[in-house]
């Protein structure tokens, strides 16, 4: 396959990629929305499980817990009380922040923990906690996602071509600043509209073009940084060369602050590689190791 041909089998498996991240949230976020419509419109409401009702698991952040019935598995509450009345059945009972109240002839099996004092300062500070470990499975879920992605898009359409690892170690300061003109376009689309709704289709349409040159570009990206990797070690540059850069490339972003800078840079390089590969394939043509 010439370099010609490849930005096309490039796209079409971006495509499929973009495709299967997007497929990947999409049942999160319905869940999420699906939680969201279900809470009481005011926090004074009880969460109250009636006699004969059986359920699984308990959550109430700011309301209080009324068990009458059973909860099998646990019960945790965030700034609001638990009260557990006679003949009901709970598993593990945790508040933090509230009190707990166990009537005569309540069961608990595995355990009760309160943790308080009931103030507001408490509970906003164990909701932090909670966003912050959210937020930290959320984005090991997406780093395990892109490296995957990385890794194998990197074995599979790049391991034998040497022009392209070429043209981005020797221009990749005029790859970057095509990156960065093109990623200013989605970005002045977007605030332009908030003015003028009528254009959000077309600002859509675009960011996604954009999302796939660039997770395309990254490709690329990772096959040059996993080529310099091994031939640095002295090992022969193939299948492996991608799995380096991605390992490279994960490792870097787990940085804090710099990790999030280092990533967006390598995003724009790629965007700005990946458009030269599309539209400018001469280039590429005229690089030799």
């Amino acid at each position: 396959m010439n370099c010609t041909q490849r930005p096309k089998s490039i796209f079409i498996l971006g495509i499929l990629l973009l495709f299967v991240l997007f497929l990947s949230f999409a049942g999160s976020i319905r869940l999420a929305y699906a939680n969201t419509s279900s809470q009481p419109d005011k926090v004074n409401h009880a969460i109250i499980i009636p006699k004969q009702q059986n359920v699984d698991t308990v959550v109430a952040i700011e309301q209080p817990v009324i068990v009458e019935g059973s909860v099998t598995n646990s019960i945790l509450a965030i700034g609001g009380n638990i009260v557990l009345r006679p003949g009901s059945y709970s598993a593990f009972v945790l508040s933090l922040g509230g009190s707990i109240t166990q009537d005569q002839g309540a069961t608990v099996t595995e355990g009760i923990f309160a943790l308080g004092p009931n103030t507001k300062i408490f509970t906003t500070l164990t909701l932090a906690g909670l966003v912050s470990l959210g937020l930290y499975f959320l984005n090991a879920s997406i780093a395990a996602v892109l490296f995957v992605t990385f890794a194998v898009g990197g074995s599979l359409i790049f391991r034998r071509d040497l022009r392209v690892s070429a043209l981005i170690g020797r221009k990749y300061l005029r790859l970057f600043t095509t990156g960065l003109v093109i990623t200013m376009i989605p970005a002045l689309l977007t605030f332009a509209s908030y003015a003028s709704p009528r254009i959000w289709i077309a600002t859509f349409a675009i960011l996604l073009l954009y999302a796939l040159l660039g997770l395309t570009g990254m490709i690329l990206v990772t096959n040059k940084i996993g080529r310099t990797i091994v031939e640095f070690i002295g090992r022969d540059p193939g299948r492996i060369a991608a799995l380096y850069g991605a390992i490279a490339i994960l490792l870097l972003c787990n940085v804090p602050l710099v990790g999030f800078l280092a990533f967006v840079a390598l995003w724009i390089l790629g965007v700005g590689s990946m458009w030269t590969v599309m539209l400018h394939p001469e280039l590429v043509r005229h690089v030799h190791d």
